[in-house]
């Protein structure tokens, strides 16, 4: 039935109802006798065909009076062709529509019907076949299939039908003891009451549904349970209650296989479970199962945001990247609430995992658009940016997160190491000066500079063996940069880079003495060897060994230097003459 022109079964279709004669099969089950108050009330509905024809109705109205004909009115009345026709067209639906589970559930509610006969049938080159399930109408979850006929011609379909309705209904009773017993919380009673039923119908899937809720609420473990569940499975492939508990069941077991086999079969009968079926999936990692009923979902309900947000998460977990973002983009699009801080950070990650650093860093302009106040996004872009090869405007925008937060996982490094790329120590320094003064942590500071440093005591290092002016000139180098690093943010680390490199420059000094006999050379020596004396020690707490073995040294040769001082370097007195 359309869904435009469906409408909620409701009450007006008694109060619209008029005094209708009852064909003459009714009669004749009701003549002298009218239903007791505890007679079941049976609803048989126009069966369902494939294409539009009088074979539902046919075996519909052939089925009621073959039930008809087999029970006395006390023991079961068949609700009226007539009088389901003017519930219908009362509220809304054509005489003889074939109705949904749900439907008939609210039909049967308003006529005050206790079962419900459900049926399909479909024409054959030999006549016709007929599938038909007994439903309880307070819960048409509660069913009971009967076996398929093939039959000549819709009376003989009711025959053989109305003949496995008789068996089936000969367990209701102990059923129903059944239900009682679970109510009072009786579990065993309710056990014994279902062995009954199966006693009387073995096939009896209400007493085998019944058994097992008394297995499930009276623990008696999850193999006794899926005993019961597989077989009602096996009978009835559409039992949505038994999958329910043998899902239960194997997730007891932690057997996660077949309870996301089961759960799948689950979400074809009952699409209500998709949302669950689809966060198991994705917990247990099976996007590849996952995925087919996302889009499934999305074709019964286009653009909605649960299932949309579901279907990035499960792309983006199979890592197929580029429907990912443009999942994301569709979920954005359905929901402008979903496009938050943590939904961008992921659709920068996966454009980066998909090698496309402009998409990545499209995703990170549009974050801190949106989120101005949040480092974390700044630094990503600045990342992002660096990767595209745009590193002046990664450099902004991570001095930007450093503005926000000095404490940025990764903001001064970034920028100092940026600064050096782009060949801007000076800027780099004086920058360093900046948020030092304004409270960044001086040691993250001191150890982001350090890597220019490093760079220079290796290049001096690398001079060894070469000329000593070159040799000294790159060993000056480094003693001048990490002078100035040292004055910016000292650590232990920088001391002992200022301490080697003095020392390299006083040794350099003192070894030159012998050829080129000037006083500047002395002095030199002096001068560098007394910073490496003042760093050394302070060095002592990040490299204790060098820096001994360095002031070591520095005992043992520093004696010669007054010497060499006062031979080759002259002082002038008050009347300018020279000693």
């Amino acid at each position: 039935m359309m869904a435009s022109r469906r409408r909620v079964l409701t009450a007006a279709g008694a109060i619209a109802m008029t005094a209708v004669s009852a064909p003459h099969i009714v009669r004749a089950q009701t003549r002298g006798q009218q239903p007791g108050a505890d007679t079941p009330r049976i609803l048989i509905a126009t069966c369902h065909t494939a294409t539009p024809s009088s074979l539902g109705m046919d075996v519909a109205e052939a089925l009621r009076g073959r039930v008809q004909s087999e029970n006395s009115v006390r023991q079961l009345y068949v609700l009226s062709r007539n009088d389901i026709n003017n519930y219908l067209t009362s509220s809304g639906y054509k005489a003889d529509s074939a109705l949904s589970v749900s439907d008939l559930k609210e039909l049967a509610k308003l006529m005050r019907a206790d079962e419900i006969l459900d049926c399909t049938g479909a024409k054959t080159p030999n006549g016709l076949h007929v599938d038909a399930r007994l439903l309880l109408a307070r819960d048409v979850s509660l069913a009971q299939p009967l076996p398929g006929v093939d039959a000549r011609d819709a009376g003989d379909a009711a025959k053989r039908i109305e003949h496995e309705l008789a068996d089936a209904r000969k367990a209701l009773p102990e059923y129903r003891k059944c239900e009682s017993a679970l109510r009072d919380q009786k579990w065993t009673e309710a056990a014994t009451a279902a062995r009954a039923g199966l006693a009387k119908d073995a096939n009896s899937t209400l007493s085998q549904l019944c058994l097992m809720s008394a297995f499930q609420y009276g623990k008696a473990g999850p193999d006794s349970v899926l005993r019961i569940a597989e077989a009602i499975m096996r009978s009835d492939s559409l039992n949505a209650l038994a999958m329910r508990n043998a899902v239960d069941a194997y997730m007891t077991k932690a057997d996660t296989a077949k309870a996301v086999q089961t759960m799948v079969r689950l979400s074809r009968v009952d699409p209500s479970v998709r949302p669950t079926l689809l966060t198991m999936l994705g917990a247990l990692n099976k996007p590849e199962v996952a995925l087919p009923i996302a889009n499934e979902m999305l074709q019964d309900n286009p653009g909605d945001p649960a299932v949309l947000r579901m279907r990035f998460l499960l792309l983006a977990s199979a890592k197929d990247y580029k429907k990912a973002l443009t999942a994301g983009e569709e979920w954005m699009k359905a929901d402008t609430a979903a496009a938050t801080a943590d939904l961008y950070t992921r659709l920068i990650a996966i454009a980066s995992a998909d090698s496309q650093p402009q998409v990545a860093s499209q995703y990170a302009a549009r974050a801190v658009q949106k989120f101005g106040n949040r480092p974390d996004l700044y630094m990503m872009y600045a990342q992002t940016l660096r990767k595209s090869g745009q590193l002046q405007q990664s450099l902004d925008a991570a001095k930007r997160a450093v503005e926000l937060d000095p404490k940025v996982e990764n903001g001064i490094p970034l920028v100092i190491i940026t600064y050096g790329e782009l060949k801007q120590t000076d800027s780099a320094f004086a920058w360093a000066r900046k948020v030092v003064a304004a409270g960044a942590d001086k040691n993250a500071v001191g150890n982001a500079l350090l890597s220019s440093v490093g760079v220079a005591v290796k290049a001096a290092q690398d001079t060894t063996g070469k000329d000593a002016l070159q040799m000294r000139q790159a060993w000056m180098n480094a003693y001048q940069l990490a002078s100035v690093v040292d004055s910016i943010a000292p650590t232990p680390q920088v001391k002992l880079f200022v301490g080697l490199s003095s020392f390299q420059v006083g040794l350099n000094a003192l070894q030159n003495l012998n050829k080129s006999r000037s006083c500047a050379d002395a002095q030199l020596a002096d001068d560098m060897w007394s910073a490496s004396q003042i760093a050394l020690p302070q060095a002592a707490a990040y490299d204790k060994n060098t820096a001994g073995q360095l002031m070591g040294a520095i005992q043992q040769y520093y004696p010669n230097i007054a010497p060499a001082k006062k031979a080759l370097c002259k002082t002038t007195t008050r009347s300018g003459t020279k000693h």
